[in-house]
């Protein structure tokens, strides 16, 4: 990611902000970006919902490393959106109950915008 894209980001949030759901877009398309960028072979993300309340719907699909834990795959978003200067945290993660669904997943994620 970009100085520049982080350094908006950030100055959004000091400001008082009338349309929170813009920034938290913004932030979540630029952390899957970057997420895709390095894992895009293995796993691929994909924003399905941002709320407000800085909660989050991902989708994650593709040929995971099961061996090495699908839950590390998913989790991983977390950590790069930390390393953005936010608070983030994996609250859900689910699996598919159908077999021909193996090779999705889907994370439920908290942001905290201050």
């Amino acid at each position: 990611m970009m100085n520049k894209d982080l350094n908006f980001i950030k100055s959004l949030t000091t400001v008082e902000i009338t349309d929170k759901i813009t920034i938290l877009k913004q932030l979540v398309d630029n952390a899957v970006t970057e997420y895709n960028k390095f894992r895009g072979v293995e796993a691929q993300a994909k924003v399905v919902e941002v709320r407000e309340d800085g909660t989050l719907l991902i989708e994650f699909t593709g040929n995971f490393c099961h061996t090495c834990g699908v839950f590390d795959w998913v989790e991983d978003l977390a950590y790069i959106i930390k390393s953005m200067g936010y608070e983030a945290e994996l609250i859900k993660y689910i699996e598919p109950e159908q077999p021909e669904n193996m090779n999705k997943r889907y994370g439920i994620f908290k942001i905290r915008i201050t």
